[in-house]
């Protein structure tokens, strides 16, 4: 199960007042006492992620009804392999389409999107919300401004997308919220897309 985290002292300030996380109440009908809430409460309210209210904090900074998400995608950017650059022969032979040959997949964003608009909004960025969670992780090197996810799983989901990029939703949006890995299974990989193969068609 993913648990809410956050910096001891955000959490002391939270305890304490507040004041700097008021915008997170909205008009939730919640109370302005810190006292009145648990810790894992308090975390909810710093990170703006509201489990039991299905409320989420997402980019451009508004609220988003969880229950109302029908599907989510992310925006693959660049695939390095575990052999390094390939040669012409590699792609000859296809080993660019083996999951199993993949190292790592480098994503710009994540998105989920909801039946009906919420902030005048149909498709709404989560990309932040996953990396606070620990979820994605910066990518380094050749790509600064992609995020990381190691290809562990080496296997796709419905012969489609790879098992590893589905993870943050599987683990953030049907785990935390829903309890349930496949509560939401729409889900699209767009952007510097390949057609994986999980086996060697030999």
């Amino acid at each position: 199960m993913l648990r809410l985290k956050t910096s001891d002292q955000s959490l002391r300030q939270a305890q304490k007042s507040f004041k700097n996380f008021s915008k997170n109440l909205l008009d939730f009908g919640m109370s302005d006492n810190p006292a009145d809430y648990k810790e894992q409460e308090l975390l909810e309210i710093i990170n703006g992620i509201y489990k039991t209210k299905k409320k989420l904090l997402v980019g451009g900074d508004y609220f988003i009804e969880v229950n109302d998400i029908i599907s989510a995608e992310c925006e693959l950017v660049k695939v390095t392999y575990k052999k390094g650059k390939l040669s012409t022969k590699d792609y000859q032979d296809g080993y660019h389409k083996k999951i199993s040959n993949v190292n790592t997949f480098h994503v710009s964003d994540y998105y989920v999107s909801t039946k009906n608009p919420q902030h005048g909004n149909y498709k709404h960025d989560i990309t932040k919300v996953l990396e606070k969670c620990g979820l994605i992780k910066k990518s380094r090197g050749k790509f600064p401004r992609a995020f990381s996810i190691k290809n562990d799983y080496e296997s796709l989901i419905n012969d489609e997308y790879p098992k590893d990029l589905f993870h943050p939703i599987k683990r953030f949006i049907n785990g935390f919220f829903f309890e349930d890995d496949y509560h939401i299974t729409d889900f699209t990989v767009t952007g510097n897309v390949l057609k994986f193969e999980e086996y060697s068609k030999d």
